[in-house]
């Protein structure tokens, strides 16, 4: 399988990253921190004045498919990789470790962007940047110089190839939904996922509700926050994410799509599904497809069927 064979586990511990930081040969460190846009933060500008020592940083607004309405969809790949030629990775199995202000939120988002690439040793950082800072991890508040800037470095990467059979289209959603070949999970919340609450993006046109024959779990319900990480959230223990995922239908040969608000949260899911095949081989099936446009792509459209349960 494309992701059978990986250098690293998917998840890192703060401590286990400190330590790798202190070796000689010190892994790529990308912070991806990404907020709703109702939340006016602006992440690049928070990472000049609070990152962890020599990260670099991701703007998934920005690294995008260009010319189109929908929020950070996947670039194609020779505009990737320009991108990811600024940062100090060698190679496709360069070690790479990406984080966000949160703990676990927008990082996966960036993990299985690199995945998709076809970077095979890229892992998220558990707890984010609250818990390298809990553990004692160097944090910079200073402005970086012009030598931590994207601009600043020049690699020599091959093309990448993006793997298409794990990102799905609005197209291939309308057709799952006669063929029901696929289990699409839903990781909005509740309120959202039955039509209770109203879109984020409902001034632009987005519906309420839910696409038909999808299940619900809403990807808070898979991490926790951890004190002890300074408050940053984590992933569950495996046989927890194992129990939950198992419980909205997915098993051992279960083909399952994962879907948001924009393309970010789902990628939450395709990661807790391969921390629990990491942890217990073989409990699922292969890596899970994602569907880049999501809700803000689905509910947006005239031509697309949504349910509205109106209770959460």
């Amino acid at each position: 399988l494309y992701f059978s064979v990986v250098a690293m586990r998917s998840i890192i511990a703060p401590k286990q990253l400190l330590k790798k930081l202190q070796s000689a040969v010190s892994p790529t460190v990308i912070d991806a921190s990404w907020y709703m846009p109702h939340e006016n933060r602006n992440t690049g500008e928070e990472w000049k004045t609070k990152r962890i020592k020599g990260s670099w940083f991701f703007d998934i607004d920005k690294i995008a498919l260009r010319n189109t309405n929908l929020p950070h969809m996947l670039p194609p790949a020779n505009e990737f990789v320009e991108h990811i030629r600024t940062l100090p990775v060698q190679s496709l199995d360069s070690e790479v470790v990406v984080y966000d202000t949160t703990g676990i939120l927008s990082a996966p988002r960036v993990w299985w962007t690199l995945r998709l690439f076809g970077f095979t040793n890229v892992a998220v950082l558990e707890g984010g940047l609250p818990g390298f800072e809990a553990v004692g991890g160097e944090v910079i508040t200073t402005p970086p110089t012009d030598a931590e800037t994207y601009s600043s470095y020049d690699n020599k990467l091959p093309a990448l190839t993006l793997a298409k059979q794990f990102v799905r289209s609005k197209e291939e959603i309308l057709a799952n939904l006669d063929s029901k070949k696929e289990l699409l999970v839903d990781v909005r919340s509740a309120a959202r996922f039955v039509g209770a609450a109203p879109d984020p993006r409902a001034s632009s046109g987005v519906r309420p509700g839910a696409m038909p024959h999808s299940v619900n779990l809403p990807f808070p319900e898979l991490l926790f926050r951890d004190d002890n990480l300074g408050g940053g959230t984590r992933f569950k223990d495996a046989s927890e994410l194992r129990d939950l995922l198992q419980k909205v239908g997915v098993t051992h040969d279960t083909a399952v799509i994962s879907s948001c608000g924009s393309g970010i949260t789902a990628a939450v899911l395709v990661l807790a599904h391969t921390l629990v095949n990491e942890e217990f081989p073989g409990t699922f099936a292969e890596f899970p497809a994602l569907y880049d446009g999501a809700w803000a792509e689905w509910g947006g459209s005239t031509d697309t069927p949504v349910v509205v349960a109106q209770s959460a």
